[in-house]
């Protein structure tokens, strides 16, 4: 069996500045793989290119979770690294910050040295599982060991050195700032710890937010859970 057709992509990345130009190279003309007992052959023509967390800025506007005025600061936690953006009323990025790293990992990492963990596995423990563990109630594999009950000395110096970050990158512009967007795939991770700030809101499916957003509105609305934000009494930034 075969397969043949011509696709135009739209692709996000941290930094296009830095990363557009090879995307391209790497993307456009002909693809020929075999999968699932198919011989594809595929046609890139045209690579779109944007700054990622913008899908889930426009996504979050579909869903009603951006006000029409002022500043929203997305800040989008991925694995390895983490972003921000500072974005006007009129949807324009106006300053930005892209970590090569101090996501997710850097949290495995500082966990798989705990000797909670390491001395009843009799070895060192690997961050990739511990990434796999925080999708999985924070357990280690099958082995049974499990890192929930003082996941919070650990994890809260994580998230507020980013927002530490964020607020000395920003601070000029703090006083305008009327969102803060969490999105990203390790994003779930603080979910619980922004609940009840009028000034967060985190993406629901937030793993998936950034490329839900870069669908046309209608298709967004249809494939979007409903959010899930609380809306709290004060006004706490950081």
């Amino acid at each position: 069996d075969q397969c043949e057709f011509r696709i135009n992509l739209q692709v996000s990345t941290p930094d296009p500045a830095r990363n557009c130009d090879r995307l391209k190279e790497l993307l456009l003309g002909r693809h020929e793989f075999r999968r699932n007992e198919i011989d594809y052959r595929i046609v890139v023509e045209n690579v779109q290119i944007e700054r990622e967390g913008l899908g889930s800025y426009r996504g979050a506007q579909q869903l009603g979770l951006i006000s029409e005025n002022g500043y929203t600061i997305v800040i989008d936690i991925g694995g390895g690294t983490w972003l921000s953006r500072l974005i006007d009323a009129e949807g324009e990025v106006i300053d930005e910050n892209v970590m090569d790293r101090g996501g997710s990992y850097e949290l495995a990492t500082a966990i798989s040295f705990d000797r909670r963990l390491t001395n009843v596995l009799g070895t060192s423990a690997d961050p990739g599982l511990i990434m796999d563990g925080f999708r999985n109630n924070h357990y280690y594999a099958d082995t049974g060991q499990n890192w929930s009950e003082w996941l919070e000395e650990y994890l809260d110096p994580w998230y507020k050195g980013i927002f530490r970050t964020v607020k000395s990158q920003y601070t000029p512009f703090m006083p305008r700032v009327t969102r803060f967007l969490i999105t990203g795939g390790s994003s779930h991770l603080i979910r619980d710890r922004l609940e009840g700030f009028k000034l967060f809101a985190v993406m629901p499916d937030p793993q998936f937010a950034n490329v839900r957003g870069m669908l046309p509105g209608e298709t967004q609305l249809s494939l979007a859970p409903d959010p899930e934000l609380k809306v709290a009494t004060h006004d706490d930034r950081f």
